[in-house]
């Protein structure tokens, strides 16, 4: 779901594949960290972001890694909730 997330965009991409142990990780959350609050000042909402195509994007990401079903259970609610038709 990390993967899918940063298809999404909703994660810049290659800031979840940090292994949590690395000093890295933690630059890597203060820069997401950043990021967030440059996006809430500008208005951007995960709404914005997130449409077919990334839920589309991730659905490929998921079946090329051999995911799991929860993948499918998840981004079904995303794609609820972000109102994607």
């Amino acid at each position: 779901m990390a993967m899918a997330f940063e298809m999404l965009g909703n994660s810049p991409m290659g800031s979840n594949g940090v292994p949590a142990m690395l000093e890295e990780k933690d630059r890597e959350a203060y820069r997401c960290g950043e990021l967030v609050m440059d996006l809430l000042r500008r208005g951007v909402t995960g709404r914005s972001i997130i449409t077919r195509k990334s839920i589309e994007n991730a659905i490929a990401g998921i079946v090329a890694s051999g995911g799991s079903t929860n993948g499918v259970l998840h981004l079904l609610a995303i794609a609820r909730e972000a109102a994607c038709r």
